[in-house]
């Protein structure tokens, strides 16, 4: 017996047909990608990353800091994919950068000091870009000098010599991404958070202040303290020296601190202007805006100042993805600087080399899960000294020879001098959800996870050394026609 249909009926089976259909679609697009909002396309036709140098992420609201110092970025990263704990692979700005464009660790790619060049082998992220057909440009301040190796690879390299020059510089980003309407990659080294750095203002010290750090005037051209912060080790007839922590007092370190929170909310100020001249340009819809900081900065939670040692102080820094189709959310796990390269060319369906340690963080970026576990390494270069982070643990494996390790020849400049004679030498182990200033060293306190870090780390450390030596060979940059970077 034939079953005969209506068009009531006929109508209806297909509907229902259809609906099954679409089920199965959804199944399967959850299946391979996670999220339906994963079929967003996450293809940008233009990149800005902008790299805000020494800006700690816990002296940003958007990390829970107490004092109002970026009331503009905290709004901005809420629109975008916000990392919770971004470690960056080397604690100076040249070796972060290098590592950025290159994918690969300081050892890795050549640039572990100031007289050492980015192994001209290595295709980096703006050649790359170039060769697809992008437009690529570098606005940076005078510590990224055009030697370092990189500054040929974009078709644009501008270097401000003045060190407070975001007010200026600004204007000029702005004009070059309004003029490039086909597709552009362009790189922003801020520097105003920098040493030296600003007269704290009353917003973030209160009351008057007399000590040494009164105004900006301490601050010598040479980067080097008009007060007695280093002193030569004329003793040991070496150009190693000492740090001088005692003469400070709680109060001095209160005004440096509001000195840095200073400088702070005055980038975020011209960063809201900056924006503010480019969001009615039609670039700006589709441009991916990465923010970020080459390292961070130690305010004497650790008997230092500034930026010398591989402290969460001074590593982990801000992260943030912002474009349209990426939903905002925060992200927990713990990724490394190394990643934003792999993770710009996956975007935009360029194969990344073989070699990079870096990961694509796309998948986190479009909804799935990280890797809770993953081992994000950092250099202390030239020391010989390396951190691994992973989960809620972090081993530090100091170099006990490090004297030895640096020597006069590689002692280039007052700020590494300040660093050799350091007398840590004994390896830390932290858990950085109980302990996230590190000062509680579990070394020895019978913790299974200490020997499983140890163990990486050490294998880690033999991976540079052996790097190193393969790179023993590059001509290295003649320092004395350099500026020493602090």
């Amino acid at each position: 017996m034939k079953c005969k249909l209506g068009k009531v009926g006929f109508g209806f089976v297909l509907i229902v047909g259809i609906f099954f259909i679409g089920l199965l679609v959804i199944q399967f697009a959850k299946k391979n990608t996670g999220s339906l909002s994963l079929q967003k396309q996450i293809t940008p036709k233009h990149i800005v990353l902008i790299n805000i140098d020494s800006l700690r992420s816990d002296h940003m609201g958007i990390y829970g800091y107490s004092k109002n110092t970026t009331p503009f970025l905290d709004s901005l990263f809420r629109k975008g994919v916000v990392f919770d704990n971004a470690i960056a692979p080397g604690y100076l700005t040249f070796q972060t950068d290098a590592a950025i464009f290159s994918g690969l660790y300081p050892s890795e790619n050549n640039v572990t000091r100031w007289v050492t060049p980015i192994d001209e082998k290595i295709h980096i992220l703006p050649e790359i870009l170039n060769t697809y057909g992008f437009s690529t440009a570098a606005f940076v301040s005078p510590s990224l000098w055009k030697t370092f190796g990189w500054s040929s690879k974009f078709q644009t390299y501008s270097i401000n010599t003045d060190l407070k020059n975001i007010a200026e510089t600004r204007g000029t980003v702005s004009s070059w991404i309004n003029g490039h309407q086909d597709q552009s990659f362009l790189f922003w080294h801020i520097y105003d958070v920098h040493i030296p750095y600003m007269p704290a203002n009353t917003t973030y010290y209160k009351g008057k202040y007399t000590g040494p750090f009164i105004d900006d005037s301490i601050w010598s051209k040479s980067w080097q303290t008009k007060t007695t912060l280093y002193t030569p080790d004329n003793s040991t007839g070496t150009e190693s020296g000492k740090f001088i922590a005692t003469p400070f007092r709680p109060v001095d370190v209160d005004y440096l601190k509001a000195s840095y929170d200073t400088g702070i909310a005055y980038v975020d100020d011209q960063l809201k202007l900056f924006f503010s001249s480019i969001q009615n340009n039609p670039v700006y819809e589709d441009t991916l805006f990465i923010i970020s900081a080459e390292h961070g900065e130690d305010l004497k939670e650790h008997g230092y100042l500034f930026h010398g040692d591989i402290y969460n102080n001074n590593i982990k820094v801000p992260l943030v993805f912002i474009y349209p189709s990426l939903n905002p959310s925060r992200i927990k796990e713990a990724v490394s600087s190394l990643d934003i390269m792999p993770t710009i060319l996956s975007m935009l369906n360029i194969p990344s080399p073989e070699t990079i340690d870096g990961e694509s963080l796309m998948p986190i970026l479009q909804g799935e899960k990280g890797d809770l576990n993953r081992s994000i390494f950092t250099e202390r270069a030239p020391f010989d000294e390396y951190a691994i982070t992973k989960g809620e643990w972090k081993y530090i494996l100091r170099n006990p020879d490090k004297k030895k390790t640096i020597t006069s020849k590689t002692v280039e400049s007052f700020f590494t001098q300040m660093l050799v004679s350091d007398t840590n030498n004994m390896d830390e182990f932290y858990n950085l959800n109980n302990d996230p200033m590190e000062q509680h060293n579990l070394i020895g306190k019978g913790y299974k996870e200490e020997e499983t870090l140890r163990s990486e780390v050490l294998a880690f450390r033999t991976r540079m050394q052996e790097a190193r030596k393969l790179n023993s060979t590059i001509q290295q940059l003649d320092y004395n026609k350099l500026i020493p970077y602090p």
